[in-house]
C-alpha cells in the first residue's frame, strides 16, 4: 500500500508541496513524522501553518478497518479561478439587486433619499472672513 501525496494534504498545494520536496518531505508519512523544526525551515511555512498540516498529515494517515484512508475522502476540492470569478459576480448581483429594491421600496413610501436631502433646503452659504 502507497502512501498519500503531499497535496493529498489539506492545506498543501503545488507550491509548497515543491518547497517540502526540496527538504527531503516526499509524501505524507514523511510529513507526518517531520519535526517542526524541519518544516518551519521551509519558506512560508510558520509553526502554526506547519502544525496543522502536520495533523493533518497524521490524521490522513490514520486507517479505517477497511484499509481505507478516511482523510482522502473528506479533502475538499478546490475551486477553479472561474468558479470564484462567477461567484464574486453572483454576489454582487445580488447586491446590487438588494439595493434597487431597497430604493424602490423607499419610493413607494415617498420618503426622501440621501440625495434629496442634499440638495435644496438646508444648504447654506459661506460668510468669506474679512482681515
Amino acid at each position: 500500500m502507497t502512501e498519500p501525496r503531499l497535496t493529498d494534504v489539506p492545506g498543501v498545494g503545488e507550491a509548497t508541496a515543491k518547497a517540502l520536496a526540496a527538504v527531503g518531505i516526499g509524501n505524507a508519512g514523511d510529513l507526518a513524522r517531520a519535526s517542526t523544526a524541519t518544516l518551519t525551515a521551509v519558506r512560508g511555512l510558520g509553526p502554526s501553518r506547519a502544525a496543522s498540516i502536520r495533523t493533518a498529515a497524521r490524521s490522513l494517515l490514520e486507517t479505517d478497518s477497511d484499509g481505507s484512508h478516511p482523510g482522502l475522502d473528506t479533502v475538499p476540492s478546490k475551486k477553479k479561478k472561474r468558479d470564484k470569478k462567477k461567484d464574486k459576480k453572483k454576489d454582487k448581483r445580488k447586491r446590487k439587486k438588494k439595493r434597487k429594491d431597497k430604493r424602490k421600496k423607499k419610493d413607494k413610501k415617498g420618503g426622501k433619499g440621501k440625495k434629496d436631502k442634499k440638495r435644496g433646503k438646508g444648504k447654506k452659504k459661506r460668510k468669506k472672513n474679512k482681515k
